[in-house]
């Protein structure tokens, strides 16, 4: 701003010149030495930065600035108007900012200043207070003052009235970021109360004293009452908007010196962003720095409309802007949509909010024609929905000139395809948390609001054509029945896939995708029925040719082949055991291992050292037997020691000598029991070789079964768990 006679000179003759530094932008205008009958310099600057020297100011800019001059300029060499306008300025002071970023200056070779009259469109101010503020230019006193310049708003434009040349700008203050830093007044008249409610005008919420060692949990009815809701986050309550605060959070807080936590609920804001999910932010403040959190913040949404739209959950950090509305982003935020609920599992503390958009995207596209059957008096057993699969090549007369038609039974849906003879591709199916069925293109995401998805892969397309196949169906069969006790299809869901031929054996897997799968208390597995198959009177699931791959709260069935899908989940906690029997186990086992082998071994020792006489067949078998046992509580004494290795030959290796010397044991009882039957019976024992083919019986059979196991890769490891999360591995 202080080289404007540098530019006067660099003009020569000329009377206006435009000025372009990098992003900043301007003029300069010389003033005339005589009357010329001026009274105003006029200048306006578009969104873009492009600057203008108006005649009138009645023109639609972004800045429009009418600054009056006199009918006559003081007698001096530099007169001159001279404008720059500053983008990208940083924030102004904690939970305020620039309009725009933007910062204009105005420099004046002389004083001829009366009036300047600054323009500003476009300011949303539903959300927002804003206030016209100036600063002298002085570097070691940079003081931004609302005093000299006068603020008025009208209709989207606030119009700036300043006495004074220097820099000038829009300040603005979020509504919400006021009322978020005021809060500490509230908390000063709480005295003694662990909890209190808030009404600001619509704006609700709550401020609790933080809880030492537990987590915290807040829910919003749907008149917008908060409530203090526990520490029991699993329980179902009735409640729009639930907030669970992790005890790590809390600790962080407190950590900083922080005592309450404010939770507000900021409803029918008005700003640009019309997808923000019923124009409502919920913010929530328990100090500075509460980030990174291992475990999250959880906050969830229940809403029918939701079943409709594809919900992303966003956050905002109360600083950056674009333009007058906040920056928000999807970082530090995981979304999990489940129809009409939306969790959002965040990772810091700041302003939340929904972003919705249509259900179907532009990668997303609904089948060409809609086939409505008949709803079933009950739901399908397997039998039937076997039955139904087999049947699908007959819609293809009632599809016409459709290449793809949704399918719809009652309350079972899916999709049928045709299978182009030629050039075929890949496949993808999903199936959305409201029911409906898209056609899913290559790059779809199917990690919000797709529940399932199937990719056929174009081998598979081609091996059905091949084979005569001219279709692909894929239903999807709700309410199917429990395993058993400890077993269930994973939401009582079955997925059957079916092309018209006898698809098996591909070397590019079916992949069947399964979102938002809990796995907290159950093994989940992919496991598949041929659609004939049984065991018993129960049909038969297998886990062959399907692999299953967990990520991400998501699972994906890897499958050679077509048939029928599900994730089975079996209970885990028949695995665990209480931590204080764990431990009584593993004393017991330990102690009577050391008991058997001190008192093993002290037979042992006088057999071979102290014995005088020769033994007897009846002692050398019970010896043998000594040995085998000796062995046995060995091994099961340091195996936990080996397991903990996590050496996978040391592990085998132990499994077959564990597994060896318990066989031994089994064959040398067997061995003493037929040695007292032949003496009890006087069955003569003193033919040639006795011994030796008691010993060959007793130590060899063994061998084999553990060779022909170590063969078959069938030594493995296992983990014993206990209710607190401790395990031990064998």
């Amino acid at each position: 701003m202080n080289n404007f006679s540098f530019y006067q000179d660099q003009m020569g003759t000329f009377t206006t010149a435009l000025i372009k530094i990098g992003d900043v932008t301007g003029a300069i205008v010389k003033l005339p030495q005589q009357n010329q009958h001026q009274t105003a310099l006029n200048f306006g600057f578009a969104s873009s930065g492009e600057v203008k020297i108006l005649q009138e100011t009645n023109v639609e800019m972004d800045i429009v600035l009418k600054i009056a001059v006199p009918g006559k300029a003081e007698k001096t060499n530099d007169t001159y108007i001279g404008v720059l306008l500053f983008p990208g300025m940083p924030k102004f002071r904690s939970k305020r900012h620039f309009w725009n970023n933007k910062v204009l200056g105005i420099e004046m070779g002389a004083n001829v200043s009366q009036t300047i009259d600054i323009h500003y469109s476009n300011v949303e101010m539903s959300n927002a207070s804003a206030s016209c503020m100036s600063w002298d230019g002085k570097v070691d006193n940079e003081t931004w003052t609302p005093d000299r310049c006068q603020t008025n708003h009208t209709n989207g434009k606030i119009t700036c009235r300043c006495s004074h040349h220097a820099f000038f700008a829009v300040v603005i203050v979020s509504r919400f970021l006021t009322i978020m830093s005021n809060l500490s007044h509230y908390i000063n008249i709480m005295n003694d109360a662990s909890t209190a409610a808030i009404t600001i005008g619509n704006v609700t919420g709550v401020i609790a004293k933080l809880q030492t060692n537990s987590n915290m949990n807040f829910g919003f009815e749907s008149s917008g009452n908060a409530k203090v809701l526990g520490d029991n986050h699993n329980k179902v309550y009735d409640f729009g908007r639930e907030i669970h605060l992790p005890k790590e959070a809390i600790d962080m807080a407190q950590k900083n010196n922080e005592s309450y936590v404010r939770v507000l609920l900021f409803p029918g804001l008005n700003w640009n962003h019309s997808n923000i999910f019923k124009n409502e932010v919920l913010g929530i403040e328990m100090g500075t720095n509460i980030v990174n959190l291992s475990n999250t913040i959880d906050i969830q949404y229940k809403d029918a409309t939701m079943n409709q739209l594809k919900a992303t959950c966003m956050s905002w950090n109360g600083q950056t802007m674009k333009g007058s509305s906040p920056e928000w982003t999807t970082s530090g935020c995981k979304t999990i949509q489940t129809g009409y609920k939306v969790q959002c599992k965040c990772s810091h503390l700041t302003f939340f909010s929904i972003f919705t958009s249509s259900l179907l995207s532009n990668d997303q596209n609904k089948p060409e024609k809609t086939l409505i059957f008949p709803a079933p008096d009950h739901p399908l057993n397997l039998e039937q929905a076997a039955n139904v699969m087999k049947n699908l090549s007959s819609i293809l007369d009632l599809m016409g000139n459709a290449s793809t038609a949704a399918i719809k039974l009652g309350n079972i849906t899916g999709v049928i395809s045709r299978l182009p003879q030629q050039n075929q591709t890949n496949m993808d199916f999903g199936f959305h948390s409201s029911g409906d069925l898209m056609i899913l293109n290559k790059n779809s995401d199917v990690g919000t609001c797709i529940k399932q998805a199937v990719h056929f892969p174009k081998e598979a397309s081609e091996l059905a054509v091949k084979r005569n196949g001219s279709f692909a169906g894929v239903l999807l069969f709700p309410e199917i029945e429990k395993l058993n006790k400890t077993s269930f299809f994973f939401n009582n869901e079955m997925l059957g896939i079916e092309m018209g031929a006898n698809i098996s054996n591909l070397s590019e897997t079916i992949n069947i995708h399964f979102s938002n799968v809990n796995t907290t208390e159950f093994n989940a597995t992919c496991i598949s029925w041929d659609g004939k198959s049984k065991e018993g009177s129960k049909e038969k699931w297998i886990t062959d040719g399907c692999l299953t791959n967990e990520a991400n709260g998501s699972i994906t069935c890897h499958c050679s082949h077509l048939t029928f899908f599900a994730i089975l989940m079996s209970s885990n906690e028949n695995g665990k055991i209480s931590s204080s029997d764990l431990k009584t186990l593993t004393q017991i086992t330990k102690a009577g291992c050391g008991m058997s082998m001190f008192f093993l071994g002290v037979a042992l020792f006088m057999h071979f050292l102290i014995r005088k006489n020769k033994a007897s067949q009846a002692v050398k078998i019970l010896m043998n037997l000594f040995i085998a046992l000796f062995v046995l509580n060995f091994c099961f004494l340091i195996n936990e020691s080996i397991a903990d290795l996590k050496v996978m030959a040391a592990c085998v290796a132990m499994a077959a000598v564990l597994h060896y010397s318990m066989l031994a044991t089994f064959t040398w009882f067997f061995m003493q029991a037929l040695h007292l039957y032949f003496n009890l019976y006087k069955i003569p024992t003193d033919m040639k070789h006795y011994m030796w083919k008691i010993c060959i019986t007793g130590w060899v059979i063994p061998s084999v079964v553990v060779v022909g196991l170590l063969a078959s890769n069938k030594y493995n490891y296992i983990e014993v768990s206990d209710d607190n999360g401790t395990s031990v591995a064998m």
